[in-house]
């Protein structure tokens, strides 16, 4: 059985059962090197069809998607998450992050907060997004680079009937999604880190329209320690360690009461008051 190899890095996945096209698809949407192929060998991810349902194994997991388009969207989860694991990244945070002038601007918060939509509203907007999921920290903490992981944000058909650009769209774990490659106006760096110029954390509010407003370092350690991120020694080490860059940089630190108004206004207004800063 033909095996399609994916690099990044100095490491790389075997993905079995997918054809030529997919595969290069799939790199391409993900900024990487064209695949490799290579006669057979040890996969990690194993694809194989039946009844018009494709069944993907990543080790133990297995997964079940009924069309190409699904089998799409699910690869371009589980390679970049396979590749990271097999790097073995120490530093990363879940965040996501664009890039404003020749600083990161980096929107922490809970999943489903509406990252993803915010990250898609500032794509739109001709800005550079690193990422709306995982960012990986430079040695100092003071930068953040992307990893090769597509833009997804949850989107209902119609949404998508009317959305207008070069896009995909299909089902991920039983939600709808949007999905954007890599090489549609992403920053595709991935060993350059971008210096981090604000930090922002989202929180919901049953206002209208979106509060921002700038807190202490001190009162955003908590906020800090609350986030997932990882490290290969300790989370709790990682929060402290990037709060004193934070402080030693001034580096300004905002909380976001997104409201109920939609990401693009919530967008506009993030980068209003943040702009300044870069």
């Amino acid at each position: 059985m033909t095996v399609m190899r994916v690099n990044w890095r100095d490491v790389s996945v075997n993905i079995a059962g997918v054809e030529r096209g997919m595969a290069d698809d799939l790199a391409a949407c993900l900024a990487l090197a064209t695949p490799d192929e290579i006669p057979g060998g040890q996969c990690d991810i194993c694809v194989t069809w039946s009844d018009g349902e494709a069944c993907v194994r990543l080790g133990e997991r297995q997964y079940a998607v009924s069309s190409t388009e699904d089998l799409f969207l699910l690869l371009n989860t589980l390679v970049p998450a396979r590749l990271i694991e097999m790097v073995g990244v120490g530093r990363r945070m879940h965040t996501a992050g664009v890039r404003v002038g020749n600083g990161l601007l980096l929107l922490s918060g809970e999943g489903r907060i509406g990252k993803s939509s915010i990250m898609l509203e500032a794509w739109r907007s001709g800005l550079e997004v690193l990422g709306d999921d995982w960012l990986l920290f430079s040695n100092d903490f003071a930068g953040m680079s992307p990893v090769p992981k597509p833009l997804k944000p949850r989107m209902t058909s119609a949404q998508f009937m009317e959305f207008g650009r070069p896009a995909r769209f299909g089902t991920l774990f039983g939600e709808t999604r949007l999905l954007i490659g890599r090489g549609e106006g992403f920053y595709n760096v991935w060993d350059q880190p971008l210096p981090i110029g604000a930090v922002v954390f989202i929180e919901r509010s049953d206002d209208a329209e979106p509060k921002l407003e700038r807190i202490a370092i001190v009162d955003a350690l908590p906020l800090l320690l609350s986030q997932t991120i990882l490290c290969g020694k300790s989370q709790t080490l990682a929060g402290i360690a990037f709060a004193r860059v934070l402080a030693a940089r001034n580096i300004p630190v905002f909380r976001l009461c997104r409201g109920t108004v939609g990401s693009g206004a919530t967008f506009a207004a993030l980068l209003a008051e943040t702009r300044p800063w870069f």
